[in-house]
Formats: structure tokens, C-alpha cells, sequence
């Protein structure tokens, strides 16, 4: 199981979230603009992913690596509940839990492969990272919910 910590904070117009490992190196970086509707993350100053929202009769956010879309997340309803479906081939996932919350989970296939919840010191917000393999698409899936949740509550 890998910890990462993260800053208590919305992603909101441009800026930088750093993504610490358990020792407090910075492991990932996340940059985001409201502005471009995009966030992109970031592993040793090299990008691996974005994700771009994009405008429509139901607003979708794209992840992509390599410029190649590898994850849509729809909504599922046109007004008020914000639920999304998650589209990859890369497996079968949903997320449990308020995406406002401190707290929800990652699953795939019923089984736990991201969890965050709250830091006891009320400092950082804890990720546990089950599934090494896929850390960074996880990551990158996470920060697109939050993102996607937070644009639709705005009305943006």
C-alpha cells in the first residue's frame, strides 16, 4: 500500500497541488486552470496525464496520455445530481462516496484501489493508494472526479 498527502484545498483557477509521499518528497504535481478546463499531472517535471472537460449537452472529462483519450467520465444525470460514469478499457470503475467529502473510495471491480480519507491532524487529506500498478492513472481518475464535481456544483 503506497501514502500520498495532499493539501486541503479546491481546485480552483490556476494552481499548482503537490502530491507528497509519506517522507514529504514531492511525488506528483498536479497543475490546474479553470480557464482551459484542464489539469494535468505531473511526475518529475514530465507530464503523464490531463484531463480536458468539455462542453456539451452533458459535460464529459477526457483523460488522456500521450495525447490519446484513455478515460471518459460523463454524467449521469442532466441537472442537480452530481454522478458520473467512469468509460476506460482499462478496467471496470466506480467510486463510492460524496466526491465533496473527505472521504470516498476508488473501486475496480469491487475491489478497494484508492481511498482517501480525512488526516486525523486536519492538515492533509490522506490518499491510500492500493493498486501500485495504476497509481498514477488513480490519481489522475481521482483529480478528475473532484474537478468534474466541483465544475458542476460552480454551474461553470
Amino acid at each position: 500500500m503506497i501514502q500520498f498527502y495532499l493539501p486541503k484545498q479546491k481546485l480552483r483557477f490556476a494552481q499548482n497541488t503537490d502530491v507528497l509521499d509519506d517522507q514529504g518528497h514531492i511525488r506528483y504535481v498536479l497543475k490546474s486552470s479553470i480557464f482551459r478546463g484542464r489539469i494535468t499531472l505531473y511526475k518529475n517535471e514530465a507530464m503523464i496525464y490531463t484531463s480536458d472537460s468539455i462542453l456539451g449537452f452533458r459535460r464529459r472529462h477526457d483523460i488522456k496520455r500521450h495525447g490519446e483519450i484513455i478515460c471518459s467520465i460523463k454524467s449521469k444525470h442532466l441537472f442537480f445530481v452530481i454522478k458520473y460514469l467512469i468509460e476506460t478499457n482499462l478496467g471496470s470503475f466506480h467510486y463510492e462516496g460524496s466526491l465533496f467529502g473527505e472521504k470516498f473510495k476508488i473501486m475496480q471491480s469491487n475491489r478497494l484501489v484508492l481511498c482517501i480519507d480525512n488526516d486525523p491532524n486536519k492538515v492533509y487529506r490522506k490518499i491510500i493508494e492500493v493498486d501500485e500498478l495504476k497509481t498514477e492513472f488513480l490519481l489522475m481518475l481521482m483529480f478528475t472526479l473532484m474537478n468534474a464535481a466541483d465544475i458542476d456544483a460552480s454551474g461553470s
